[in-house]
């Protein structure tokens, strides 16, 4: 196999290749928990929340979002260069921090990493007590506790996918906030399979997301079963 020697081509790729991974990794885990919050302003609201300004927030929201992403990681390309391989004859793509960017980085990951986690966590709770309440004090003859375990049945979904998220996503954490160097390739397959396994919950969104959803797969089915019938009223009159 041959190896690739154009080293501009190879420096234009340790610039961009990791950035760009961080940063959409980072606003898929922030979207996530911008759809949780907003689902727990709509629990809470209700019939009073404004639609149209919920639109507009939204589109702000992934706007400051995006630029407060970008900014939190440039400092990965900066400081990011080509070494040479010696005896391997290999262009290695190497990041190297001083101790104080280091630290920033370290901060900005566990950031990333664990606020949108807790904001998934904290609309969940919101999102079962205010439900439950209201369940609750409509029906006052019923238990507050049954309502509660009906509820925790019925919205697990919206806590199981962020903990999947989440364990699927710490060995990369654990590898970036790591100092180290991988001095030799082979065992680079198991660093490499620690670190894409945290793209698994971006790739699967129907399976983390949907899957676990019993109103989620009902609407799924439904939209299948409306675009089947959609797709025959079509070819059927053709023949």
């Amino acid at each position: 196999m041959k190896l690739i020697a154009n080293r501009s081509y190879l420096y234009d790729h340790c610039l961009s290749i990791d950035f760009l991974l961080r940063v959409c990794i980072s606003m898929d885990q922030w979207l996530n928990a911008s759809v949780a919050t907003e689902r727990a302003i709509n629990g809470i609201k209700g019939p009073k929340l404004d639609k149209r300004r919920s639109k507009q927030v939204a589109k702000l929201t992934i706007l400051v979002l995006l630029v407060l992403t970008i900014v939190s990681s440039i400092h990965d390309p900066i400081h990011r260069r080509l070494l040479d391989g010696g005896d391997e004859k290999r262009i290695w793509c190497i990041v190297t921090y001083a101790s104080h960017v280091q630290t920033f980085n370290g901060v900005i990951q566990a950031v990333h990493f664990s606020v949108p986690f807790a904001i998934d966590l904290i609309s969940f709770l919101i999102i079962i007590i205010k439900t439950t309440r209201q369940r609750s004090l409509a029906k006052r003859n019923e238990f507050y506790k049954q309502y509660l375990h009906f509820q925790l049945r019925q919205h697990h979904h919206l806590l199981i996918s962020p903990v999947i998220s989440v364990i699927l996503a710490l060995p990369r954490l654990i590898i970036v906030l790591g100092s180290g160097c991988m001095e030799s390739a082979r065992k680079s397959w198991l660093f490499l399979a620690g670190y894409f396994i945290s793209f698994i919950p971006s790739m699967s969104t129907f399976l983390v997301f949907v899957m676990p959803s019993n109103l989620c797969k009902k609407e799924f089915d439904t939209t299948i079963q409306r675009h089947r019938k959609m797709i025959k009223t079509r070819i059927l009159p053709m023949h």
